[in-house]
């Protein structure tokens, strides 16, 4: 395509033909027609911005921002004046800084396809690494038309085949330390500090996996796994007697609210009479609504 198309007025919109030249306007690689896009859109492009900046009308249709060192502002032109919807994507995995859209002047955020984002009249806020918004002028509105969160950036999968001593009686927090993560994208667990738990980076309903394998023992009969949050008990628990031959193995699987910041571990407790070993245990979390 000859460059010097991008710098054409089109005044009519008309089918996409074969040969036509077109260009891609969204991240999922739809493409149209440019002489379908609507009079003096006479750029196309995408950019970078790791500081706070207001668009011009007609000029980007792909916003790539970077929050990685500050707070960064998208101000969008004026719904008034531009043609074509825009794409803002977040790239950054900062949990300090965000990256706020907002509306000029009297325009106004109308929420029509992203109701997670929960976006003021005027504001919204990207909060989360990978997330995008897709915002579509349409008189002194920019009505949300879709947004992506990619939520596999917050799972966490911890698993640890060593054994760990359990007292008797004693509900004990399952220890994660070094080479325990599976994957951790986003440093939610520290096989360092505080190594039972994983921490909540963004709010939503997490699905909590759990599993705990003890040794065989014949002694006594209960074995248990227990969830908590921000250190207290949760009427998540799973308790199983030890089946005759001494194995003592369970899981627990629950759908659990959580806040920034909120933090979950396992706990377990046995009643031998004396110390056992925990051979396998594994804590999964993953964001789902």
């Amino acid at each position: 395509m000859a460059s010097g198309l991008l710098n054409q007025s089109f005044s009519a919109a008309t089918p996409i033909a074969s040969g036509d030249p077109v260009i891609n306007t969204k991240p999922n690689g739809l493409v149209a027609p440019l002489n379908t896009l609507a009079n003096n859109y006479t750029a196309l492009v995408s950019s970078y911005e790791n500081s706070s900046t207001t668009l011009t009308a007609n000029t980007e249709v792909i916003v790539y921002a970077d929050a990685s060192s500050n707070n960064v502002t998208i101000t969008l032109p004026s719904a008034a004046s531009q043609n074509a919807e825009i794409t803002i994507k977040r790239l950054d995995t900062s949990t300090t800084y965000t990256v706020t859209v907002q509306v000029a002047g009297a325009d106004t955020i109308e929420d029509l396809g992203a109701p997670a984002l929960s976006p003021s009249s005027t504001t919204l806020t990207l909060d989360s690494f990978d997330m995008s918004v897709t915002l579509f002028p349409y008189s002194n509105k920019w009505r949300v038309t879709s947004s992506h969160l990619n939520s596999k950036y917050y799972s966490c999968m911890l698993y640890k085949s060593t054994a760990q001593s359990i007292s008797s009686g004693s509900v004990t927090p399952v220890t994660f330390g070094s080479g325990t993560e599976i994957y951790d994208y986003l440093n939610q667990h520290s096989t360092t500090t505080n190594t039972e738990r994983i921490t909540v980076l963004k709010a939503g309903i997490y699905q909590v996996n759990a599993y705990i394998s003890f040794a065989d023992s014949t002694s006594g009969g209960t074995r248990g796994v227990l969830l908590y949050k921000n250190g207290s008990t949760t009427n998540y628990e799973v308790f199983v007697q030890q089946d005759g031959t001494g194995r003592g193995r369970t899981d627990l699987t629950a759908n659990i609210q959580l806040s920034s910041g909120d933090y979950i571990d396992i706990r377990v407790l046995q009643d031998t009479g004396g110390n056992l070993n925990l051979n396998f245990s594994a804590l999964n979390m993953m964001l789902v609504a």
